[in-house]
C-alpha cells in the first residue's frame, strides 16, 4: 500500500474508532425464538458497502493529487506525476472493483482517472471504460465544458490525429491511432450516444486522414462520404467527392471503339487529377494483354514520381507507352 493510501486509512480509521467509542450496543431485551430470521447482506451488498467506504479513501487521495498538479508547470512533469499516481495509489484497481460489484454513483475518483488516461493516451483503457461513463451518465469535472464522454473523447482523439498529421509521419506511424478512432466510431453507433453531429463528423473525417496518409484509400473515402453526410462542412467534401473506388473497371485516354492501349484493374482507388491506385492490373494493346501488375500506381498529374506513364500521341511518335517500375508512394 502507498504512502498516500495508508495515510488516508489510518485517517478513515481513526475516525471510524472515535465514532465505535462513543455509540454502545443496546441491552437484549427478548429472547430469540426459532422463527426468527436474521437478515444477513448479500454478497452484492456487502461488496457495494466496501467499495462505499474505499470511495471516501480514494477520494480523499484524489483530491490530494489534484492540489498537488496543480504545483506543477510543465506538462511533463504533470504527466509524470499521473503516470506514478496510476500506478501506486491503486486508482486503477479500486475502478475494477467498482465496476465488478454493479456500484453506480457520482464518482470524482472514477471520472478524474479517466481524465488522466485520457491524457496519457492510454486508449485501450480509455475505451474499455467509456461504455460505463456514458451509461452512468458519471458528471465530467466542471472544467470541462463538454457534458457527454462520447463527445470529450472524441474532442481529445481528433487533437492527437491532428497533431500527428501535422508532423508528416511515415505511413507506419500512423497505424497505432487508426484502432481507436475505429473502436469509438463503433461505440457511437452501436450506443447511439447523443453526439453532436459537428463532433461526429469531425470523427469520421479524421479517420479518413489518418487511412489516407497510410495508403488505406478505400477505408479513407468511406469515412470521408460518412463524414459529408453526418455534417456537410467536415471538410472533406471536395476529397470525398474527387476520391472514388471502382471494381472491374479500366482507363484509357483513346476514344476509338477498341482503345488503342487500356489498363483494366480488378481494384482502382482513383483521386481525380491525382493518381489510381490499382491491385490486379492487366496492360492492353488494342485488347491483347502485354503486361500483368499485381499492385501499382498511375499518376494523373505531370508531377515527376514513379508509375505508370498513360500513352500518347505527338508528331513522331504514336501509342507508345513508356514506363517506370510500378511501386507503392514513399515518404
Amino acid at each position: 500500500m502507498s504512502l498516500v493510501k495508508k495515510s488516508i486509512a489510518k485517517a478513515l480509521a481513526a475516525k471510524s474508532g472515535q465514532t465505535a467509542s462513543t455509540s454502545k450496543a443496546p441491552e437484549s431485551t427478548a429472547t430469540s425464538s426459532a422463527k426468527d430470521v436474521i437478515a444477513t447482506p448479500s454478497n452484492d451488498e456487502q461488496a457495494r458497502d466496501k467499495i462505499m467506504k474505499d470511495f471516501d479513501m480514494y477520494k480523499i487521495g484524489i483530491e490530494r493529487d489534484l492540489a498537488q498538479l496543480k504545483t506543477f508547470s510543465e506538462l511533463e512533469k504533470k504527466h509524470q506525476y499521473k503516470r506514478e499516481a496510476l500506478a501506486n495509489n491503486g486508482y486503477l484497481e479500486y475502478i475494477e472493483e467498482y465496476q465488478k460489484c454493479g456500484a453506480n454513483h457520482p464518482n470524482i475518483v472514477l471520472a478524474w482517472v479517466f481524465v488522466w488516461l485520457v491524457d496519457l493516451q492510454r486508449w485501450n483503457k480509455v475505451l474499455e471504460l467509456l461504455p460505463l461513463m456514458a451509461e452512468q451518465q458519471q458528471p465530467l469535472p466542471t472544467k470541462f465544458n463538454t457534458k457527454h464522454w462520447g463527445t470529450f473523447v472524441i474532442d481529445q482523439l481528433y487533437d492527437v490525429g491532428a497533431a500527428l498529421l501535422e508532423k508528416s509521419p511515415k505511413h507506419t506511424e500512423v497505424f497505432p491511432i487508426i484502432r481507436p478512432f475505429y473502436v469509438l466510431i463503433e461505440l457511437c453507433e452501436l450506443n447511439k450516444w447523443d453526439v453532436n453531429d459537428i463532433v461526429k463528423g469531425k470523427l469520421y473525417a479524421m479517420a479518413g486522414k489518418l487511412e489516407h496518409k497510410r495508403f488505406n484509400f478505400g477505408s479513407a473515402l468511406h469515412h470521408y462520404v460518412s463524414a459529408t453526410q453526418i455534417n456537410d462542412k467536415a471538410g472533406v467534401k471536395k476529397v470525398a467527392k474527387d476520391q472514388y473506388r471502382l471494381k472491374d473497371s479500366f482507363i484509357t485516354t483513346c476514344t476509338g471503339k477498341v482503345p488503342d492501349w487500356s489498363f483494366e484493374a480488378e481494384n482502382l482507388d482513383v483521386i481525380k487529377d491525382d493518381r489510381v491506385l490499382f491491385s490486379h492490373g492487366v496492360f492492353k494493346v488494342k485488347d491483347i494483354p502485354i503486361l500483368y501488375f499485381p499492385l501499382g500506381y498511375i499518376p494523373l498529374n505531370k508531377n515527376r514520381k514513379s508509375g505508370f506513364l498513360t500513352p500518347r500521341k505527338d508528331k513522331n511518335v504514336k501509342n507508345i507507352g513508356p514506363y517506370f517500375v510500378i511501386q507503392l508512394p514513399k515518404d
